[in-house]
């Protein structure tokens, strides 16, 4: 987990390395956790020493993993071949994530700036993963342009030990197609009331977190160029988009707001943040325990999900083997989806063409005479059942 003191050559207690640890962490500073190993490409290099191989090996070593009966037609023989070893399929090792879901917290070097990585295993400690050769190009993109929008708008990312603090999580969704992000803020609140006019009261969490929210949105789709501004209100800028520009990242806004606006363009005084292609932009409202790790509310009510801008869900679609024409799915933020699209098409196509295979070698058995010269009759077809199936990619 990354945990373990660091003597530099002197003679220390392991007592003493760990209470010098716990001090420096509860005054802030300590180790420079961000700038650690980027925990997911720990196995990069040798995808198959991974424990969870290695513990997928070692169960299925103890399994009868045989094929299926085969038959020969012409001699009318079933053969059966010897117990198959466990394979490991591999696939891209780069650029082929195209879902996850990061932290948001403050980076413990400097308290002013926030990091958006991933937590250490078995740990809390964050490390920042602006470059993860893992992620979806697009994702990279969309954090760096994330980090310099937080750090430029003064948001307060989530702290763990208090329960305080709003942007607990960023989720982020790769439309392969166009190679737009949808993007799902996880807000540290309960839903705020609509309609309600909102005040500068610093002794007010509710409206403090309501515009500081309302002020990461409109950074977001300013560098993004999706939707116009959420408030509803005209500010007073220098830039405006000219008459008849477009955006990049979909028009719709459902937050009621919907008077006449214009997106501010790049000025000399606000520099701009790096920027990505916005599909869609989402706000989670989680206000959990501070002790509970999820990430999305699963029992929240649907007044805890707010869509911003954009469509309403990613398009994809798998191309199978055998299939006419391509499978269209639809993802919302709120399901599951994996994160491999690509190599989940080839697991489905697999569990595709083994049905088909099986059901046609029975067919065969099923169609042939036994020894008083009479006709089996057909057996239903082989189905494959698919639990906790999500939108339905495999059915």
């Amino acid at each position: 987990n990354g945990a373990g003191g660091n003597n530099n050559g002197n003679k220390r207690s392991k007592t003493t390395d760990d209470g010098a640890q716990k001090r420096q962490q509860k005054q802030g500073g300590g180790r420079r956790h961000h700038q650690g190993q980027d925990p997911s490409l720990k196995f990069v290099r040798n995808p198959q020493g991974a424990p969870i191989v290695q513990a997928a090996r070692k169960y299925f070593a103890t399994k009868t993993f045989d094929a299926p009966p085969v038959t020969n037609t012409n001699t009318n023989t079933t053969t059966t071949s010897s117990k198959q070893k466990f394979r490991v399929y591999l696939d891209e090792t780069e650029g082929w994530r195209t879902v996850c879901k990061l932290a948001v917290r403050r980076d413990p070097s400097n308290h002013d700036q926030v990091i958006i990585g991933l937590f250490q295993p078995q740990s809390h400690e964050i490390v920042s993963v602006p470059d993860c050769t893992a992620h979806h190009p697009s994702i990279n993109a969309a954090i760096k342009c994330l980090t310099t929008i937080c750090n430029k708008a003064g948001v307060v990312p989530y702290d763990e030990r208090t329960g305080t603090g709003y942007l607990r999580y960023v989720a982020l969704t790769v439309e392969r197609g166009s190679g737009r992000i949808q993007l799902t803020l996880v807000w540290n609140s309960a839903p705020y009331p609509e309609g309600e006019s909102t005040t500068t009261s610093d002794d007010d969490d509710d409206d403090a977190g309501k515009i500081m929210l309302e002020k990461l949105i409109r950074e977001i789709r300013r560098a993004a160029s999706c939707g116009v501004d959420g408030d509803g209100k005209r500010k007073r800028r220098r830039g405006r988009k000219k008459k008849g520009e477009g955006d990049d990242g979909g028009d719709d806004d459902n937050d009621g707001n919907n008077s006449n606006r214009s997106e501010p363009t790049k000025t000399e005084s606000t520099p701009a943040a790096p920027q990505f292609r916005l599909h869609s932009l989402w706000v989670h409202y989680n206000s959990t325990w501070r002790h509970s790790n999820a990430i999305f509310d699963v029992a929240a009510p649907a007044s805890s999900w707010r869509h911003v801008c954009g469509p309403e869900y990613v398009e994809e679609t798998l191309c199978l083997s055998g299939q006419s024409s391509p499978i269209a799915l639809r993802f919302p933020p709120n399901v599951f989806r994996q994160a491999n699209i690509d190599a989940f098409t080839g697991i489905v196509s697999a569990i595709r063409s083994r049905l088909e295979r099986y059901n046609k070698e029975r067919d065969r058995g099923d169609n042939s005479d036994d020894e008083d010269g009479n006709t089996g009759t057909s057996s239903p077809s082989a189905s494959c059942l698919e639990l906790y199936g999500g939108v339905g990619t495999i059915g």
